[in-house]
Protein backbone atom coordinates (compact mmCIF):
# COMPACT_ATOMS: atom_id res chain seq x y z
CA UNK A 1 0.00 0.00 0.00
CA UNK A 2 1.42 3.38 -1.05
CA UNK A 3 1.61 6.24 1.43
CA UNK A 4 -0.09 8.53 -1.07
CA UNK A 5 -3.09 6.19 -1.15
CA UNK A 6 -3.32 6.21 2.65
CA UNK A 7 -3.12 10.02 2.67
CA UNK A 8 -5.94 10.13 0.11
CA UNK A 9 -8.01 7.73 2.20
CA UNK A 10 -7.58 9.92 5.30
CA UNK A 11 -8.60 13.02 3.33
CA UNK A 12 -11.72 11.29 2.03
CA UNK A 13 -12.60 9.96 5.49
CA UNK A 14 -12.38 13.47 6.95
CA UNK A 15 -14.52 15.07 4.24
CA UNK A 16 -18.34 15.13 4.40
CA UNK A 17 -18.58 13.38 1.04
CA UNK A 18 -16.73 12.15 -2.02
CA UNK A 19 -17.24 15.30 -4.09
CA UNK A 20 -16.01 17.56 -1.31
CA UNK A 21 -12.99 15.31 -0.78
CA UNK A 22 -12.21 15.48 -4.49
CA UNK A 23 -12.48 19.27 -4.42
CA UNK A 24 -10.10 19.50 -1.45
CA UNK A 25 -7.63 17.14 -3.14
CA UNK A 26 -7.83 18.96 -6.47
CA UNK A 27 -8.88 15.77 -8.27
CA UNK A 28 -11.99 14.62 -10.07
CA UNK A 29 -14.57 12.56 -8.13
CA UNK A 30 -13.98 9.70 -10.58
CA UNK A 31 -10.25 9.65 -9.84
CA UNK A 32 -10.84 9.66 -6.09
CA UNK A 33 -13.49 6.95 -6.38
CA UNK A 34 -11.10 4.72 -8.32
CA UNK A 35 -8.40 5.25 -5.69
CA UNK A 36 -10.79 4.22 -2.90
CA UNK A 37 -11.77 1.10 -4.83
CA UNK A 38 -8.08 0.32 -5.30
CA UNK A 39 -7.49 0.58 -1.55
CA UNK A 40 -10.54 -1.57 -0.79
CA UNK A 41 -9.32 -4.19 -3.25
CA UNK A 42 -5.90 -4.22 -1.57
CA UNK A 43 -7.40 -4.86 1.87
CA UNK A 44 -10.32 -6.91 0.55
CA UNK A 45 -12.64 -4.87 2.75
CA UNK A 46 -15.34 -2.30 2.15
CA UNK A 47 -14.08 0.88 3.82
CA UNK A 48 -17.06 3.16 3.19
CA UNK A 49 -20.81 2.72 3.33
CA UNK A 50 -21.97 4.31 0.11
CA UNK A 51 -25.28 5.28 1.71
CA UNK A 52 -24.38 8.37 3.72
CA UNK A 53 -20.66 7.95 2.95
CA UNK A 54 -19.72 6.75 6.43
CA UNK A 55 -16.78 4.56 7.42
CA UNK A 56 -17.35 0.85 7.96
CA UNK A 57 -15.76 -0.84 10.97
CA UNK A 58 -12.82 -1.81 8.76
CA UNK A 59 -12.63 1.77 7.51
CA UNK A 60 -12.56 3.10 11.07
CA UNK A 61 -9.70 0.75 11.96
CA UNK A 62 -7.71 1.76 8.88
CA UNK A 63 -8.34 5.42 9.63
CA UNK A 64 -6.91 5.09 13.15
CA UNK A 65 -3.86 3.21 11.89
CA UNK A 66 -3.33 5.72 9.08
CA UNK A 67 -3.41 8.58 11.58
CA UNK A 68 -0.87 6.75 13.75
CA UNK A 69 1.38 6.36 10.71
CA UNK A 70 0.97 10.06 9.87
CA UNK A 71 1.96 10.94 13.43
CA UNK A 72 5.07 8.76 13.21
CA UNK A 73 6.11 10.28 9.90
CA UNK A 74 5.47 13.76 11.29
CA UNK A 75 7.70 13.01 14.29
CA UNK A 76 10.48 11.67 12.04
CA UNK A 77 10.35 14.85 9.97
CA UNK A 78 10.77 16.89 13.14
CA UNK A 79 13.61 14.79 14.54
CA UNK A 80 15.57 14.87 11.28
CA UNK A 81 15.34 18.63 11.16
CA UNK A 82 13.47 18.76 7.86
CA UNK A 83 9.88 19.36 8.98
CA UNK A 84 7.37 20.48 6.41
CA UNK A 85 5.10 23.36 7.30
CA UNK A 86 2.37 22.11 9.61
CA UNK A 87 -1.27 22.65 8.71
CA UNK A 88 -3.65 23.22 11.61
CA UNK A 89 -7.41 22.84 11.21
CA UNK A 90 -9.50 24.27 14.01
CA UNK A 91 -13.23 24.77 14.53
CA UNK A 92 -15.26 27.03 16.79
CA UNK A 93 -17.88 29.75 16.91
CA UNK A 94 -17.10 33.11 15.32
CA UNK A 95 -16.32 34.81 18.62
CA UNK A 96 -14.06 31.99 19.83
CA UNK A 97 -12.09 31.77 16.60
CA UNK A 98 -11.55 35.53 16.48
CA UNK A 99 -10.38 35.64 20.10
CA UNK A 100 -8.42 32.44 20.73
CA UNK A 101 -6.79 31.22 17.50
CA UNK A 102 -3.93 33.74 17.68
CA UNK A 103 -2.98 32.87 21.31
CA UNK A 104 -3.11 29.17 20.42
CA UNK A 105 -0.68 29.68 17.52
CA UNK A 106 1.63 31.63 19.83
CA UNK A 107 1.98 28.53 22.05
CA UNK A 108 3.22 26.34 19.21
CA UNK A 109 6.95 26.08 18.66
CA UNK A 110 6.62 25.54 14.91
CA UNK A 111 5.23 27.69 12.06
CA UNK A 112 1.84 26.55 10.78
CA UNK A 113 -0.73 27.34 8.17
CA UNK A 114 -4.27 27.57 9.51
CA UNK A 115 -7.72 26.57 8.31
CA UNK A 116 -10.80 27.43 10.38
CA UNK A 117 -14.29 25.99 10.32
CA UNK A 118 -17.38 27.51 11.92
CA UNK A 119 -19.01 25.13 14.39
CA UNK A 120 -20.55 25.58 17.83
CA UNK A 121 -20.14 21.88 18.70
CA UNK A 122 -17.64 19.01 18.40
CA UNK A 123 -19.11 17.45 15.26
CA UNK A 124 -16.18 18.43 12.97
CA UNK A 125 -13.73 17.01 15.53
CA UNK A 126 -15.72 13.77 15.80
CA UNK A 127 -15.69 13.46 11.99
CA UNK A 128 -11.92 14.11 11.92
CA UNK A 129 -12.46 17.21 9.80
CA UNK A 130 -10.39 19.34 12.21
CA UNK A 131 -7.46 18.77 14.56
CA UNK A 132 -8.68 21.04 17.36
CA UNK A 133 -12.01 22.45 18.43
CA UNK A 134 -12.81 25.54 20.45
CA UNK A 135 -15.96 24.98 22.46
CA UNK A 136 -17.95 27.04 24.92
CA UNK A 137 -20.15 25.44 27.56
CA UNK A 138 -22.33 27.00 30.19
CA UNK A 139 -20.58 27.50 33.51
CA UNK A 140 -20.40 24.23 35.46
CA UNK A 141 -20.62 22.02 32.35
CA UNK A 142 -17.88 20.11 30.53
CA UNK A 143 -17.48 18.80 26.97
CA UNK A 144 -19.03 15.35 26.74
CA UNK A 145 -17.05 12.32 25.57
CA UNK A 146 -14.06 10.40 26.94
CA UNK A 147 -12.39 10.45 23.54
CA UNK A 148 -11.55 14.15 23.97
CA UNK A 149 -8.89 15.88 25.94
CA UNK A 150 -10.43 19.17 27.05
CA UNK A 151 -8.28 22.04 28.27
CA UNK A 152 -9.93 25.03 29.94
CA UNK A 153 -8.78 28.23 28.25
CA UNK A 154 -10.87 30.89 29.92
CA UNK A 155 -14.09 31.79 31.71
CA UNK A 156 -16.36 34.41 30.19
CA UNK A 157 -19.10 36.55 31.67
CA UNK A 158 -21.52 38.36 29.41
CA UNK A 159 -21.88 42.11 29.82
CA UNK A 160 -24.03 44.88 28.37
CA UNK A 161 -21.93 47.13 26.15
CA UNK A 162 -22.21 50.44 24.34
CA UNK A 163 -19.95 52.72 22.38
CA UNK A 164 -17.59 54.90 24.42
CA UNK A 165 -19.40 58.18 25.06
CA UNK A 166 -22.89 56.66 25.04
CA UNK A 167 -25.41 58.93 26.86
CA UNK A 168 -26.12 56.25 29.48
CA UNK A 169 -22.49 56.36 30.57
CA UNK A 170 -22.70 60.03 31.50
CA UNK A 171 -26.28 60.03 32.80
CA UNK A 172 -25.69 57.31 35.36
CA UNK A 173 -22.76 57.65 37.73
CA UNK A 174 -23.26 54.09 39.00
CA UNK A 175 -25.21 51.08 37.68
CA UNK A 176 -27.88 51.69 35.05
CA UNK A 177 -31.36 50.48 36.10
CA UNK A 178 -32.60 47.64 33.94
CA UNK A 179 -35.73 49.65 33.03
CA UNK A 180 -33.56 52.29 31.35
CA UNK A 181 -31.52 49.64 29.58
CA UNK A 182 -34.68 48.08 28.13
CA UNK A 183 -35.65 51.44 26.65
CA UNK A 184 -32.54 51.33 24.45
CA UNK A 185 -32.32 49.60 21.07
CA UNK A 186 -30.19 46.44 20.87
CA UNK A 187 -28.29 44.66 18.14
CA UNK A 188 -28.36 40.87 18.55
CA UNK A 189 -26.92 37.84 16.73
CA UNK A 190 -29.05 35.92 14.25
CA UNK A 191 -26.76 32.89 14.60
CA UNK A 192 -25.00 31.23 17.58
CA UNK A 193 -21.83 33.29 17.15
CA UNK A 194 -20.95 32.88 20.85
CA UNK A 195 -21.45 29.12 21.04
CA UNK A 196 -23.66 27.19 23.44
CA UNK A 197 -26.49 28.95 25.25
CA UNK A 198 -29.30 27.91 27.56
CA UNK A 199 -32.55 26.92 25.88
CA UNK A 200 -34.24 29.60 27.98
CA UNK A 201 -32.20 32.47 26.54
CA UNK A 202 -31.68 34.18 23.22
CA UNK A 203 -28.61 33.47 21.07
CA UNK A 204 -26.59 36.03 23.04
CA UNK A 205 -27.55 34.63 26.46
CA UNK A 206 -30.08 37.36 27.33
CA UNK A 207 -33.32 36.37 29.07
CA UNK A 208 -35.74 38.13 26.73
CA UNK A 209 -38.90 36.64 28.17
CA UNK A 210 -38.73 38.40 31.55
CA UNK A 211 -36.64 41.32 30.20
CA UNK A 212 -37.90 42.06 26.72
CA UNK A 213 -35.54 44.19 24.62
CA UNK A 214 -36.11 46.49 21.67
CA UNK A 215 -34.31 44.64 18.89
CA UNK A 216 -33.15 47.08 16.23
CA UNK A 217 -30.90 44.72 14.24
CA UNK A 218 -30.14 41.01 13.87
CA UNK A 219 -26.74 40.22 12.37
CA UNK A 220 -24.89 37.06 11.40
CA UNK A 221 -21.33 37.94 12.36
CA UNK A 222 -19.32 39.46 15.18
CA UNK A 223 -17.71 42.19 13.05
CA UNK A 224 -21.05 43.67 11.99
CA UNK A 225 -22.39 43.59 15.54
CA UNK A 226 -19.34 45.40 16.91
CA UNK A 227 -19.36 48.00 14.14
CA UNK A 228 -23.02 48.83 14.75
CA UNK A 229 -22.46 49.26 18.48
CA UNK A 230 -19.52 51.60 17.81
CA UNK A 231 -21.37 53.64 15.16
CA UNK A 232 -24.75 54.02 16.90
CA UNK A 233 -26.34 54.29 20.34
CA UNK A 234 -27.42 50.66 20.15
CA UNK A 235 -26.48 48.29 22.94
CA UNK A 236 -25.39 44.65 22.81
CA UNK A 237 -24.89 41.76 25.21
CA UNK A 238 -21.49 40.17 24.59
CA UNK A 239 -18.76 38.10 26.32
CA UNK A 240 -16.41 40.23 28.41
CA UNK A 241 -13.39 39.12 26.35
CA UNK A 242 -15.03 40.56 23.23
CA UNK A 243 -15.87 43.83 24.97
CA UNK A 244 -12.26 44.18 26.09
CA UNK A 245 -10.64 43.27 22.77
CA UNK A 246 -12.95 45.56 20.78
CA UNK A 247 -12.78 48.56 23.10
CA UNK A 248 -16.47 48.58 23.96
CA UNK A 249 -17.73 50.33 27.08
CA UNK A 250 -19.30 48.06 29.70
CA UNK A 251 -22.57 49.27 31.22
CA UNK A 252 -23.08 48.09 34.82
CA UNK A 253 -26.75 47.11 35.08
CA UNK A 254 -28.86 46.93 38.25
CA UNK A 255 -32.17 45.20 38.83
CA UNK A 256 -31.52 42.13 36.66
CA UNK A 257 -30.96 38.85 38.56
CA UNK A 258 -29.84 36.91 35.47
CA UNK A 259 -26.31 36.42 34.19
CA UNK A 260 -24.74 34.39 31.41
CA UNK A 261 -21.41 32.69 32.07
CA UNK A 262 -19.42 30.36 29.84
CA UNK A 263 -16.30 28.23 30.05
CA UNK A 264 -14.07 28.15 26.96
CA UNK A 265 -12.41 24.83 26.14
CA UNK A 266 -9.77 23.64 23.70
CA UNK A 267 -10.58 20.06 22.66
CA UNK A 268 -8.46 17.54 20.81
CA UNK A 269 -8.51 13.75 20.38
CA UNK A 270 -6.85 11.46 22.93
CA UNK A 271 -4.06 10.83 22.21
CA UNK A 272 -3.10 13.91 20.18
CA UNK A 273 -2.83 13.16 16.46
CA UNK A 274 0.34 15.23 15.99
CA UNK A 275 3.21 15.50 18.46
CA UNK A 276 3.68 19.23 17.72
CA UNK A 277 0.25 19.92 19.24
CA UNK A 278 1.40 18.60 22.63
CA UNK A 279 2.41 22.07 23.95
CA UNK A 280 -1.21 23.15 23.77
CA UNK A 281 -2.29 20.71 26.46
CA UNK A 282 0.95 20.77 28.44
CA UNK A 283 1.36 24.54 28.56
CA UNK A 284 -2.15 25.68 29.43
CA UNK A 285 -3.26 25.70 33.04
CA UNK A 286 -6.60 24.25 33.98
CA UNK A 287 -6.39 21.08 31.89
CA UNK A 288 -9.02 18.45 32.56
CA UNK A 289 -10.23 15.35 30.75
CA UNK A 290 -13.77 15.51 29.37
CA UNK A 291 -16.09 13.08 31.02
Amino acid sequence: MKLDDLKLFVAVARAPGLREAARQLGQSPGTVSKAIKRIETHYQQALFRRQGWALTEAGKMLFVRALELAQTLDKIDGELGQPRRRHLRISGSQALLSQFVAPILARLDTPVSVETQLAADLVPLARHQVDLALLSTLSGERPQGREWQATELAQAQFVTVARPGHPLLSDCSEAVPIDRVLQQPFVVPAKPIYGQMSSQTSLDGWYDEPFHRQIRARVEDVATLVSLVKATDWLAYVPDYLAQSQGLAVLPVSGCPYTCEQVIWLCQPKPAVYHWLAPLSEGIAGQTDAS
